[in-house]
């Protein structure tokens, strides 16, 4: 099997920006554009947990929308009612971990939940006969 090409995405290929300025003024101008909401509303300090769902690091948002959101950055935005969010993410190196099983997947497949374990996600792998590519260096 090939190495996985893809990771799990954030808002740097979801909206194609390279930092959290560019992030806030695409929702901003994306709520501009529709009338919905022309500042973004801090909402950092409302509790909220990011998870993955088809190869996408998500939380929801009040609106029932599923912004799109970067650990690195600490966020993710709300494109239909602008709502800032701080979702709470796994510790870098379980981060890494969850995602090295994941992106074996089919990205329609590419899914975790904060009460799934690494070893939760390695036995569904295992049950669906995903075997883990073979390191080129380790051949």
């Amino acid at each position: 099997m090939p190495k996985p090409t893809h990771k799990i995405s954030t808002p740097q290929q979801a909206h194609l920006v390279t930092n959290p300025s560019q992030y806030r003024s695409q929702a901003v101008a994306a709520g501009r554009a529709v009338g919905t909401f022309s500042e973004v509303t801090d909402m950092t300090a409302v509790p909220r947990s990011a998870f993955i769902n088809s190869g996408r690091w998500i939380c929801v948002c009040d609106c029932g929308n599923a912004p799109s959101a970067d650990s690195a950055w600490g966020m993710a935005l709300c494109f239909e009612c602008g709502k800032e969010w701080a979702p709470t993410f796994p510790l870098p190196t379980t981060l890494d971990a969850i995602e090295a099983v994941l992106v074996q997947r089919p990205i329609q497949n590419r899914n975790w939940l904060p009460e799934q374990t690494v070893e939760d996600l390695q036995a569904e792998n295992d049950a669906a006969g995903i075997v883990p590519p073979v390191d080129e260096d380790d051949a």
